[in-house]
């Protein structure tokens, strides 16, 4: 191994920028996240990638954070996460078999819109 990187540094660029969370002059911070929720719908690879990091996150978080980290975390899940997930099954049904392995219903998906 080299070193090197994998990708591009401009690809790297528009990468890392899609990735970061942050809260434009004059925007609330639930427009910020669900513009940045918004944006990983726009990619294949960037919402299976949010949607499988989420759910290790999910599974894991009892060891480690705190009561209200989850509770916090379980909402911001459910007010965002979950309409990405619709979203995406929606948008990309061959992936149902890997994703939803227990397919939902849309009006299970309550806050999808």
């Amino acid at each position: 191994m080299t070193g090197k990187p994998i990708i591009s540094p401009a690809v790297y660029h528009i990468f890392r920028e899609m990735m970061t969370f942050t809260v434009l002059e004059g925007e609330t911070k639930d427009a910020a996240k669900r513009r940045y929720y918004d944006r990983f719908g726009e990619n294949k690879t960037a919402a299976v990638t949010k949607l499988i990091d989420r759910c290790h996150n999910v599974s894991t978080m009892a060891g480690t954070f705190s009561k209200e980290k989850m509770k916090a975390y379980i909402e911001e899940t459910r007010e965002y996460v979950l309409p990405l997930l619709c979203r995406t099954r929606e948008r990309y049904p061959d992936l149902a078999g890997v994703l939803f392995q227990y397919p939902l219903s849309h009006n299970q998906c309550y806050r999808c819109g």
